[in-house]
């Protein structure tokens, strides 16, 4: 879908195929697969200027921090050529998901399929 939205994206990636991976990562930065996830907290903490207590119960708004300018330049556009030093959208350490991997090679198959099949697809 962000492919058939930003045609320019699309045929950067359907003239060069090294730049799927980072399309998929673009794609999955742009619209996280999981908007929030909850957290308590282990500590007293300070994020950003915000005491989190001990215990608190904290809702980690993944959609946003996808979003968030201190991280990404410009991030409201879709770049398949943004190379993001982190990657939060699948979780993090012990709460990583499990299946990023398997998500990331079906989108990969997809797109390497449909750039092959439709140069110019209808989506």
């Amino acid at each position: 879908v962000y492919l058939a939205r930003h045609p320019d994206q699309r045929r950067r990636v359907w003239g060069d195929p090294e730049l799927l991976p980072g399309a998929i990562e673009e794609v999955l930065r742009y619209d996280a697969p999981s908007q929030f996830q909850g957290r308590v907290a282990l500590r007293d903490a300070e994020v950003h200027g915000v005491a989190i207590p001990r215990g608190a119960r904290v809702a980690l708004v993944t959609g946003a921090a996808c979003r968030d300018e201190r991280e990404f330049p410009e991030p409201d556009r879709f770049d398949v050529e943004r190379r993001p030093e982190r990657q939060i959208y699948f979780g993090h350490g012990n709460h990583v998901c499990i299946g990023k991997s398997l998500a990331r090679l079906e989108a990969r198959v997809v797109l390497e399929e449909v750039r092959v099949r439709h140069e110019r697809p209808r989506l």
